[in-house]
């Protein structure tokens, strides 16, 4: 399959504060490998802040039955990730508390 265009990401330049000032990036103009994923970029005008929940596999083990009466000690502590700052489109500011993105 052929993408297009596609942009390589080849490294972030930040300033002393920490803060990103700008990205270096490669165009790929005939890309036909799989992609390994995808980028969305948000402009800070039409960008919101959001709170995300990042949901992964609830427990370390796969069969959760053979932890018998000690499953508890098997819950993964990693299995949510809430990021308190993140972005989503502004478009999406009238979104009802159970949409999905």
């Amino acid at each position: 399959m052929k993408y297009g265009p596609v942009i390589k990401l080849l490294s972030v330049v930040k300033n002393e504060d920490g803060s990103i000032n700008h990205a270096k990036v490669e165009i790929l103009p005939n890309f036909s490998d799989k992609l390994k994923g995808y980028i969305h970029w948000l402009s800070k005008e039409n960008s919101m802040n959001v709170v995300c929940n990042l949901y992964s596999v609830l427990f370390t083990i796969e069969d959760i039955n053979k932890a018998g009466d000690k499953w508890l000690e098997y819950i993964d502590k990693n299995s949510l990730i809430v990021k308190n700052n993140a972005k989503m489109w502004s478009f999406h500011k009238n979104a009802k508390l159970d949409d999905r993105f």
